[in-house]
């Protein structure tokens, strides 16, 4: 199985999460920076892959609402994809 890290702690804003996104899980260069993409990209994993993620440390409104907004995508694309699971460490 493949674990992927992210190491979200430190960022701060959806568009550095988005790049940073794209660089761990080797999303394509087409990647679309968005949510709807994330949720494409993770549907296609075809290898068991788990997820572990590293919450942001104090993250402020804006951003907190992204980040829950991104966690049910999560949940959605490990619903789709028999392939995919996460762990979301405290």
């Amino acid at each position: 199985m493949t674990e992927i890290h992210l190491q979200c702690e430190y960022i701060q804003t959806p568009a550095a999460l988005q790049i940073y996104l794209q660089y761990i899980c080797r999303f394509p260069s087409y990647y679309g920076r968005n949510l709807d993409a994330l949720y494409d990209c993770l549907r296609e994993i075809a290898r068991p892959t788990k997820l572990i993620i590293h919450p942001p440390v104090s993250p402020d409104e804006t951003f907190a609402a992204y980040w829950s907004r991104l966690l049910h995508v999560l949940e959605d694309a490990c619903e789709e994809n028999p392939h995919l699971t996460i762990e979301l460490l405290a």
